[in-house]
């Protein structure tokens, strides 16, 4: 992948998008493009941040685990995401960890000189508040969906977001891009209890599933299941 194509990405991302094509191209040039292999930690909660990502090929996401070993995923990325950017402004160290998905390819970028275009234009830095402050409404949201919802109505809200992010797929039909047990740590459960919560939306006549082919067969009454 070359430094034009890594910028064409790079437009595409809340930050990025809002500087000049070359204020792209010279981050393009500066950065370092990293392949990661499946199950390998990038960053460790505490570590220093010296560095954020974007996704160029692959899927990866953050969590943090407990003295017990328990993991709680806060956040998936794909292609064209960021993440890590915000203690690497404000320089803070990590405050989780993160993981590849899969086999990836990621572009990695410290302090450079090409960084100070993003503190030097207005459009960039209010792009900057916007994606800090959606990250941190998602996280209250998770906050209150871990807090005040049982699991089956968290897997509800889960498929419905799912399904909204893939209009395309005919009859509300959702290929999992997550095996179960990721999702349970995403829901903030073990696998087991969330395959209950898919046993008991299936019951309710909701959902029909097929390994990871889910179909949502009463999206209505879903959607009025995770509201109740």
């Amino acid at each position: 992948m070359d430094h034009h194509e890594i910028a064409d990405i790079l437009a595409d991302t809340t930050v990025f998008g809002a500087l000049s094509d070359e204020q792209r191209m010279k981050i393009a040039e500066q950065g370092t493009i990293r392949k990661i292999s499946k199950d390998s930690i990038l960053f460790s909660e505490g570590e220093i941040c010296d560095r954020f990502y974007v996704v160029l090929k692959g899927r990866a996401h953050v969590f943090k685990r407990n003295n017990h070993g328990r993991e709680q995923i806060l956040k998936f990325f794909g292609p064209a995401d960021m993440f890590a950017s915000g203690p690497f402004f404000a320089g803070k160290p990590y405050p989780v960890s993160a993981l590849a998905r899969s086999d990836s390819v990621l572009f990695e970028i410290g302090r450079c000189s090409a960084i100070d275009d993003v503190f030097s234009n207005a459009a960039a830095l209010r792009k900057l508040l916007e994606y800090t402050v959606e990250r941190n409404r998602e996280l209250v949201d998770l906050v209150a969906t871990l807090s005040l919802e049982d699991v089956s109505h968290r897997l509800a809200h889960y498929l419905l977001h799912e399904a909204e992010a893939h209009p395309e797929n005919p009859n509300g039909g959702i290929v999992l891009s997550r095996s179960k047990a990721e999702i349970a740590k995403a829901l903030g459960t073990v696998r087991e209890v969330n395959s209950r919560a898919f046993t008991k939306l299936q019951k309710l006549g909701f959902i029909r599933t097929s390994g990871r082919q889910v179909e949502i067969i009463d999206p209505d009454g879903l959607r009025k299941f995770g509201e109740d």
